[in-house]
């Protein structure tokens, strides 16, 4: 629906309809005082964004369960993984509490009694919650379906500061070596400690992006799985960029050996082979799910001596080629990274270089 935008004396006008929840009625809104035509069109917009089969709903009756519906929805600049934790954030906590209030009567104590309900989960989890909320008022405030945000008048919870400490070459070694020969995980923990990959994008590697005369791999794309029912699908890496990932010659060997397996694999199977080209996957050609990835890794670090989890490896991968010298923009756009990302999250205090440089500075002061 279409609303419409005139002109009257000075200053221009605009007009809509919205839904009565109550009646099914439409109703015919009017506002005005915007200064030029653009002020209004942009109004008016922002009035008909969140409209769904034609019709807009009440912003006076509309329940926070019903915006944050529609603002879910309407969230395509999301990656998909992203997608589905808002979601649950909003169904199992949002909803759950809050979902039948009002959007137009929502403050300040709703928000705060909502969170005493989560206080249970760690403090980074708990601002997560209160970060999806205070965006999703964020838009409601710019679409001026409220005047203010009451996320922004409630205190966020704190969160705890825990610093990810990469593996150290013992731990990582160990690993490799328990699953050397033991377990099919070998290949793509070696390949994570090397390059620095996601799981979703080392899972979603096909062999067309493999170019082993060259040493390099195109990461285009990452594995993503929203449930069996919708089955895989490959997304676009995470923030939407792809790049070249550059490997040495052990990689490039250890890459010709796993694709000769796989190989033999693919000849026991005949037609029950699935030709999706992946480099990850079962006796079938079937790509590995990321969860199932998980939790194997988990089980096998455990039985290696050295628990931990996947994510990890990415972790030591960024932090051994920081310790080789390696600049911070160069680690960086190998891993996918942006610099700032890699100061606050990945570049990871080394005892050793600390030693290192207290000593050249004893030197230096003597």
């Amino acid at each position: 629906m279409r609303g419409q935008v005139r002109k009257r004396n000075k200053s221009y006008q605009i007009s809509y309809y919205t839904l009565n929840l109550e009646t099914g009625k439409r109703e015919r809104q009017w506002e005005g005082g915007f200064p030029t035509r653009e002020a209004a069109e942009r109004a008016l917009n922002a009035r008909l964004v969140l409209a769904q089969n034609n019709a807009l709903y009440d912003t006076d009756n509309v329940t926070l369960r019903t915006y944050l519906a529609e603002w879910i929805e309407g969230k395509d600049d999301l990656a998909k993984t992203t997608a589905k934790r808002y979601r649950g954030i909003i169904d199992r906590h949002w909803v759950a509490v809050l979902g039948g209030v009002k959007l137009s009567q929502l403050n300040p104590l709703h928000i705060e009694k909502a969170l005493r309900e989560v206080r249970h989960l760690s403090g980074t989890t708990q601002l997560q919650h209160y970060r999806v909320l205070h965006a999703a008022l964020n838009d409601a405030v710019m679409k001026r379906l409220l005047t203010d945000n009451p996320c922004s008048r409630v205190r966020p919870p704190k969160k705890v500061k825990s610093v990810q400490k990469a593996l150290t070459l013992v731990g990582l070694h160990t690993i490799l070596t328990y699953l050397k020969g033991r377990s099919t995980l070998w290949f793509p923990t070696y390949l994570a400690a090397q390059t620095g990959m996601r799981m979703g994008e080392i899972l979603g590697l096909t062999w067309e992006n493999v170019d082993l005369d060259g040493g390099v791999l195109y990461i285009v794309g990452a594995l993503y799985y929203p449930s069996r029912a919708l089955g895989w699908e490959i997304t676009l890496p995470k923030d939407e960029v792809t790049r070249d990932v550059y490997i040495n010659e052990d990689t490039v060997n250890a890459l010709k050996a796993h694709h000769k397996e796989q190989s033999v694999q693919r000849l026991k199977a005949g037609e029950s082979w699935h030709d999706d080209g992946f480099v990850i996957c079962d006796e079938l050609g079937v790509p590995w799910l990321p969860s199932t990835t998980s939790s194997r890794f988990r089980d096998m670090s455990t039985r290696a001596g050295v628990p931990t989890h996947f994510h990890i490896l990415r972790h030591t991968a960024v932090t051994l080629a920081l310790s080789t010298g390696a600049d911070m923009k160069n680690v960086a756009d190998r891993t996918g990274h942006s610099v700032e990302m890699m100061l606050r999250v990945y570049a990871h205090s080394d005892p050793e270089v600390q030693k290192m440089i207290t000593n050249r500075i004893g030197v230096m002061l003597k």
